[in-house]
C-alpha cells in the first residue's frame, strides 16, 4: 500500500521521517527541471536548471521563460530525498514517454529504448520495471534523463515509487497478475461468444460483444502494467502505438451495435452509423499519421465519446422506465459500470490526470489505466449472468415441455378419439349452419316461404323434367301462398293437369274464404281474399317458362277485374 508523505520541494524530498523500508513511497512533488540537457549525475551541478515542475506530469504543461515547452525535445529530472538509513530498496518505473535512463547515486538502475537528441538517433520503447538499488542513510540522488520525439508530449504521467524490496516486487507482480486476469477473463469471454455466433450466425449480438471482447483484452495487456510491451520487447514502438489506438477506436462502435442489439428500439440508428463511420476514419488516419500526433486526434476522438457514453446513459434511463425483466436490469448495470470506468481512463490520459491539486485518493483512481478493464469484466459478468439466466429458463422451458409430450403421448389414443369426436361435432355443426345458411338464402323473411330465387331454379329443374316427359306443369299466381315478389305468389304442381290444376285452385279459394281472415284495410272485403290466375302446359321446344308465367299472371290480372275472390285460367 503506498503512503503518501510530504510531497518534493524545490527538488528536496525528507522521508527521514516515513517508514521508507516497510511501505511504498511516491515520488511526487517539484522536481528540478533541465530542459534540452541530458546530464549525467556528475553534471546536475554543472546544468542550468529551468525550473522546479510539478511530477509527473508531461512536460508540456511546463512554462519556462514565459513560454510552454513542446512535446519533443530532451529532458533531465533531478531529486534528492533524505533515508533515515541505508539499505536495499526496490523502485517502480511506469512508462516513461519515450526513452529514458534513470540513476540513483550515479548508479545506472534501469533504461528503456534509446536516448537521443532527434527522432533519428533515438529508439522509442514502452517498457515498465522494477529494479533494486542501494540508498545511503542520509541524501540521494536520483537523475532520469528522458527522451521524446514519437508521442505529443513527453515525461511520466504516473509517479516512479520507492520502498521496501519484497512490497515493491509484490506490487508489480500484483498488477501483472490482474492484468493478466483480466486478459485471460476476457479473451476466454469473447471466443466464448464468436463460438456461440459460429453455431448460430443470426445471433449478431455474440458477434459484436465477442469482437469487443477480444479488443479489450488484447488492449488490457497494453496499458497498466503493460505486460505487451514487457513481452514483445523488441517490437517497433510506431507499430504498437498505432496497435493499441486501433483497439480504442474500433471499440464504442462495437458496444453500440451490440446494445442496439439486446436493447432494441432504443437506439437511433443515425448514431450508430455515425459512430462506425468516424471509427473507420479515425482507424485510417492512424495507419498513415506519425505518433507525435496521436494526441490531438485522440483527444477530438475522446470528446465524442464522453457524448457517446452521455447518449448511452439517456437511453438507459428510458429502458428502465420500460422494463419489466430482471435482464435489461444486468445490461444496463454492467453497462453504466463499463460507461464510469470508461470516463476514468478518459480523464487518467488527459490533462486532467495530473494535477497537483488533486487529493491523492483521486490521484491513484485517475492514474490507473485499467478501469475500463475492469470496468469490461464487470459488464461480461453481468451479460454472462444473463445468458446464464437465458439458458436455464430455455432447460426449464424444455423440460416442461418434454413432460407435457410424455403425458400427451401416453394418453395418445384417448386423445385422438377425444379429437376425432370434436372435430366431427365441428363438422356436424358446420353442415347445419350451411343448411341454415342456405335455407336463408332461399326463403323469403317475411313469409318464410320460399323466394323467388328458389322459384326460378325450381321451374327450371321442373320445366326440364316434365319435358323430358312429356308430363304437364301447372302454375297458380294468387295474392298469398309462395312469394314471387310484393303480393304475388306462385304454386307450381308438376305433372298435374288443367283441370286438377283449377280444381286444387277453387278448393284453396273456398278454404281461405271460409276462414274468414279480417282485413279492415280493405276496400273490397272485411275479410282476406284471394285472386287466382291458372296456367297449364306441356313442355315443349317451342314453350318457355316465361310464356308460362305471362299466362298465368294475365289470368291473375282478369280474374282482378271481374270482381275478385274468383279463380281464372290463361293460357
Amino acid at each position: 500500500m503506498a503512503a503518501n508523505p510530504a510531497e518534493a520541494e524545490n527538488g528536496m524530498l525528507d522521508l527521514t521521517e516515513s517508514d521508507l523500508f516497510s511501505t511504498i513511497i511516491p515520488l511526487t512533488g517539484e522536481w528540478d527541471f533541465y530542459w534540452n540537457q541530458l546530464l549525467e549525475p556528475d553534471e546536475i551541478s554543472q546544468g542550468q536548471e529551468s525550473g522546479s515542475f510539478y511530477f509527473p506530469s508531461s512536460w508540456n504543461k511546463y512554462v519556462i521563460d514565459g513560454n510552454k515547452i513542446p512535446g519533443s525535445g530532451v529532458a533531465t529530472y533531478h531529486l534528492s530525498f533524505s533515508s533515515p538509513e541505508s539499505g536495499v530498496l526496490g523502485i517502480n518505473i511506469p512508462k516513461v514517454r519515450t526513452a529514458y535512463k534513470l540513476y540513483i547515486n550515479d548508479t545506472l538502475v534501469a533504461s528503456a529504448g534509446q536516448l537521443g537528441t532527434s527522432r533519428d538517433s533515438m529508439i522509442a520503447q514502452y517498457q515498465p520495471q522494477i529494479a533494486f538499488f542501494d540508498v545511503l542513510k542520509g541524501e540521494n540522488q536520483i537523475t532520469l534523463q528522458v527522451t521524446n520525439f514519437y508521442m505529443s508530449s513527453g515525461g511520466m504521467l504516473s509517479p516512479l515509487e520507492i520502498g521496501n524490496a519484497n512490497q515493491i516486487l509484490r506490487s508489480r507482480e500484483q498488477e501483472l497478475a490482474l492484468s493478466l486476469f483480466l486478459f485471460g477473463a476476457l479473451l476466454i469471454m469473447g471466443f466464448y461468444h464468436l463460438a456461440l455466433f459460429f453455431f448460430r450466425k443470426k445471433d449478431l449480438a455474440a458477434l459484436y460483444f465477442g469482437l469487443f471482447c477480444v479488443l479489450i483484452a488484447l488492449r488490457t495487456t497494453m496499458v497498466g502494467a503493460s505486460y505487451y510491451y514487457s513481452l514483445f520487447t523488441d517490437l517497433d514502438f510506431v507499430i504498437a502505438r498505432k496497435f493499441q489506438s486501433l483497439l480504442f477506436y474500433l471499440s464504442p462502435p462495437l458496444v453500440l451495435l451490440f446494445l442496439e442489439r439486446v436493447l432494441p428500439v432504443h437506439f437511433h440508428q443515425k448514431v450508430i452509423k455515425l459512430t462506425k463511420a468516424l471509427a473507420i476514419i479515425y482507424a485510417l488516419i492512424i495507419l498513415v499519421i506519425p505518433p507525435q500526433i496521436f494526441s490531438p486526434v485522440n483527444s477530438i476522438f475522446q470528446l465524442y465519446c464522453v457524448f457517446l457514453i452521455l447518449y448511452v446513459l439517456t437511453r438507459f434511463v428510458i429502458v428502465l422506465k420500460n422494463s419489466d425483466t430482471n435482464d435489461n436490469l444486468l445490461i444496463i448495470f454492467g453497462g453504466s459500470m463499463l460507461l464510469f470506468t470508461s470516463i476514468l481512463d478518459i480523464v487518467s490520459v488527459s490533462v486532467l490526470a495530473n494535477s497537483p491539486f488533486w487529493p491523492p485518493f483521486l490521484k491513484s483512481i485517475f492514474q490507473n489505466e485499467t478501469n475500463s478493464s475492469m470496468g469490461q469484466l464487470v459488464f461480461v459478468l453481468s451479460y454472462s449472468l444473463v445468458l446464464a439466466k437465458r439458458y436455464s429458463d430455455s432447460l426449464v422451458k424444455k423440460s416442461e415441455m418434454a413432460t407435457e409430450l410424455t403425458r400427451i403421448n401416453a394418453n395418445l389414443d384417448e386423445l385422438v378419439n377425444e379429437r376425432t369426436h370434436d372435430l366431427w361435432l365441428s363438422k356436424q355443426k358446420i353442415e347445419e349452419q350451411k343448411l341454415a345458411l342456405e335455407k336463408l338464402s332461399l326463403r323469403d323473411p317475411l313469409t318464410g316461404l320460399w323466394n323467388r330465387r328458389q322459384y326460378n331454379e325450381s321451374i327450371e329443374i321442373e320445366w326440364h323434367r316434365c319435358l323430358r316427359h312429356r308430363h304437364p306443369i301447372s302454375l297458380r299466381s294468387t295474392d298469398m301462398a309462395f312469394r314471387y315478389g310484393g303480393e304475388e305468389f306462385i304454386i307450381l304442381l308438376p305433372e298435374t293437369s288443367k283441370e286438377e290444376a283449377l280444381k286444387t285452385a277453387n278448393m284453396l279459394l273456398i278454404q281461405i274464404e271460409e276462414k274468414a281472415i279480417p282485413h279492415c284495410q280493405s276496400l273490397v272485403n272485411d275479410c282476406v281474399t284471394v285472386s287466382m290466375g291458372v296456367s297449364s302446359t306441356i313442355p315443349s321446344l317451342d314453350t318457355s317458362t316465361e310464356k308460362f308465367i305471362q299466362d298465368a299472371d294475365t289470368a291473375l290480372y282478369q280474374a282482378k277485374e271481374n270482381g275478385r275472390n274468383q279463380v281464372q285460367y290463361g293460357g
